[in-house]
Formats: C-alpha cells, sequence, structure tokens
C-alpha cells in the first residue's frame, strides 16, 4: 500500500492502521453504533449494524456506551477498530474479560482479517489466540524465549 500521498502521521494510522487496546477508549456519551462510526469513512448504518451483528452486538446499537458491559464495550472497540479494513491491526488483549462465545467471535474476526491479507500483530495471555497466528513469539520476563 503506498504511503506517499498521506498528507501526515495521523493519515496513515486513521486510514491504514486499526488499534484495539486493552481499555475499550470508547466515548460514553456516543451510542454503540456512532462509536462505531466515528471511525469509518463513509460508512453507512446499515453496514455499521452488519459489523456490529458478527460480533453479537446489534441489539445493543443504539445503547448509549456508558450503559454496557465491559466485554460488549470491548468488542465495540473491536468492531471501531476494523471498521476501515485497516493493512495493520494492532491488538492488545481483545479476548480479555469475554466468554468463550465471544471470544470465538473476534477469533472468527481476526482469521477472517488474516485471510484478506491484513497483517494483524496481537498482545495476548489467551492460548485460543494462538490458533489463528501465523507466528507466535513468547515473551517471558521482558524478553522474547
Amino acid at each position: 500500500m503506498k504511503v506517499d500521498g498521506l498528507h501526515d502521521e495521523a493519515d496513515l494510522r486513521r486510514g491504514m492502521i486499526g488499534f484495539v487496546f486493552q481499555q475499550s477508549n470508547l466515548l460514553p456519551d456516543l451510542t454503540v453504533a456512532e462509536n462505531v462510526a466515528i471511525a469509518g469513512r463513509e460508512i453507512s448504518r446499515h453496514d455499521i449494524y452488519l459489523r456490529l451483528e458478527r460480533l453479537g452486538l446489534k441489539s445493543i446499537a443504539d445503547s448509549p456506551a456508558k450503559q454496557i458491559s465491559g466485554g460488549e464495550a470491548q468488542r465495540v472497540a473491536f468492531c471501531r477498530a476494523t471498521v476501515n479494513d485497516p493493512v495493520l491491526l494492532l491488538v492488545d488483549e481483545p479476548t480479555s474479560g469475554l466468554d468463550a462465545a465471544n471470544a470465538a467471535l473476534v477469533c472468527e474476526a481476526l482469521a477472517s482479517a488474516r485471510g484478506r491479507g491484513r497483517a494483524i500483530l496481537v498482545a495476548s495471555h489467551d492460548p485460543v489466540l494462538a490458533s489463528v497466528a501465523d507466528r507466535v513469539l513468547v515473551m517471558s520476563g521482558g524478553r522474547l524465549v
């Protein structure tokens, strides 16, 4: 992907890199759908609802972010980070706080992104995530082992 036409680093981050932090960093007074929409470049409300549905979140799309659970917030943050189909996805503990069924939805979404040729860097203690990885690096005591 060419980056020489971008005006600044913010354009690069916004257009090509998706971030999922350990804390969801949602805007509490916006709805779930609005939190996803703020990251989307010209994405329709219908497409936002479809993306939320894939992560089991369609029923809370119109709920204020401050009223949803921690696990729901984590999945909304994941949806927001992937709404632009970034070429690089940086993900920190995407399944922490999720039950097995919802963690599986996130793993499926990561596998789908990988299948579309997206680069994904995941930091996690969850061994299930290793099953969708092409390469696993293990750290112990701050060093690669």
